[in-house]
Parts: C-alpha cells; sequence; structure tokens
C-alpha cells in the first residue's frame, strides 16, 4: 500500500467519522432544535472539515439518515412515503446548506486571523 493510498484511505474514514458524528448530532439536537438541527450539525461538520464538496456531501447525508429514522420511527402509519421522503429530503438540503455555511465561516474567519 502506497501512501497516497494511506492518505486516500483516512481520509475516507475521516469523511466516514464526520457522517457519523453528523447523524448522532442531527437526533441530538432535533428535540432541542428541530428545523435547525440539520442546519447545526452540517455547520459543525463543514467547518471543521473545511472543503466545500465534502462539506455539504457531509452535511447532506448525516441528515438524510438521520432524519429518514427518526420520520419512520414517528410517523411511517400516519404518513404518505412521498411525503417522508420529500421531507427527508429537505432536511438533507438544509444539512448540505449548513455545511456549505461552515466553510464559508471557517474561510472568513481564517482570513480575518491572517
Amino acid at each position: 500500500m502506497s501512501v497516497s493510498d494511506a492518505q486516500n484511505h483516512g481520509n475516507a474514514v475521516g469523511i466516514l467519522a464526520f457522517i457519523a458524528v453528523g447523524i448522532l448530532l442531527n437526533f441530538g439536537l432535533f428535540f432541542i432544535l428541530s428545523i435547525l438541527a440539520p442546519v447545526t450539525a452540517g455547520f459543525v461538520s463543514g467547518y471543521l472539515i473545511n472543503e466545500y464538496r465534502i462539506a455539504a456531501l457531509s452535511g447532506f447525508l448525516s441528515a438524510t439518515v438521520a432524519y429518514s429514522i427518526i420520520f419512520v420511527v414517528t410517523a411511517a402509519m400516519t404518513t404518505d412515503i412521498l411525503i417522508i421522503a420529500s421531507a427527508v429530503l429537505i432536511m438533507g438540503v438544509l444539512g448540505a446548506a449548513g455545511g456549505a455555511l461552515g466553510v464559508i465561516l471557517h474561510s472568513v474567519n481564517r482570513t480575518r486571523m491572517n
């Protein structure tokens, strides 16, 4: 295994770790912030990752996984599946937006520090 393969493997593990952290943040913040939880979780991961595509992907995937579990458990018997799917996608988009905002804030803070 070459050095670049080890770096790519380390980056992939780090990205998966940020997605797992985002899922746990979405679960924990759901009862406190409700609709703002995916934005906040995406914001935290985006600030720490500091790369647009990966931060938006991490925010989107973590919000999608977390809210698909939350919405299926809480509303699967009473709500149409298309409504649940659209709500999960909306939360995923909010998570991706939070990830992008985190990267923007990180770059603004970095320019102010220099």
